[in-house]
């Protein structure tokens, strides 16, 4: 076989594999990227169990109009500048893979209001980017994903049912909830309520996750501290 170089499309979707494997790792990447924008309230909302659509909300600092173009595109970030950063990093990402792998398997729309300015957006379907349009959020990012796996029909026969799907969505969301207590997470699947996480101290926001799966007396629990 002569080795050849791939069409550039395929090794996108090719290296998307590495980063987003399902709904979840969706979420979490959008989430980390939300909590990195320094969002104080954060709502993630499913259709299908995110295999139709996922949209995250955010009321961080947002997305500045011609940083848009760039938000997709491979090793784009403004999280890292040099190699000395990689020795310093203080947020939640910075390999400028997570966007581009999402909109390498989906349709993805990024629509922000940059420090409460004019909203824009920008779609990118399935690697293929559109023109920055007008309109948006009055504050922070919104991000919505559409159809994801819907042009890689094999890579869908490996996802589980959408409810399924959902709860390992919701686990990611309670994950980041528990590292972030100051902030207010809300979930919702089909346009129903599943989670809604106000602000509050680290102990009563691990007594509130711990709740949603088992019965919890708030009287019988310690919280221990290690001075060491």
């Amino acid at each position: 076989m002569k080795i050849q170089r791939l069409d550039p499309l395929v090794a996108q979707r090719i290296a998307a594999g590495e980063v987003i494997e399902r709904p979840a790792s969706v979420i979490r990447e959008l989430l980390d990227n939300a909590l990195d924008a320094g969002a104080k309230s954060i709502t993630a909302s499913l259709v299908e169990g995110g295999l139709e659509e996922i949209a995250l909300l955010d009321d961080g600092e947002g997305i500045a109009p011609e940083d848009l173009p760039l938000l997709c595109e491979s090793h784009a970030t403004s999280k890292v500048h040099s190699l000395d950063d990689l020795y310093h990093i203080q947020s939640m990402g910075f390999r400028g893979e997570a966007l581009y792998s999402i909109a390498a398997v989906s349709s993805i729309t990024i629509a922000s209001s940059y420090q409460g300015g004019e909203p824009y957006q920008i779609t990118v379907d399935n690697g293929r980017r559109q023109a920055v349009l007008s309109g948006g959020p009055r504050k922070g990012t919104t991000v919505t994903v559409k159809g994801l796996f819907s042009e890689l029909p094999a890579r869908r026969q490996f996802l589980k049912r959408p409810s399924t799907e959902a709860t390992m969505c919701r686990q990611v969301l309670q994950e980041k909830a528990l590292a972030f207590p100051d902030r207010s997470f809300r979930f919702l699947t089909d346009g129903t309520l599943r989670l809604d996480l106000l602000p509050t101290s680290r102990k009563q926001r691990i007594l509130d996750v711990l709740s949603l799966s088992q019965n919890i007396v708030p009287s019988e629990m310690l919280e221990l501290y290690d001075t060491a």
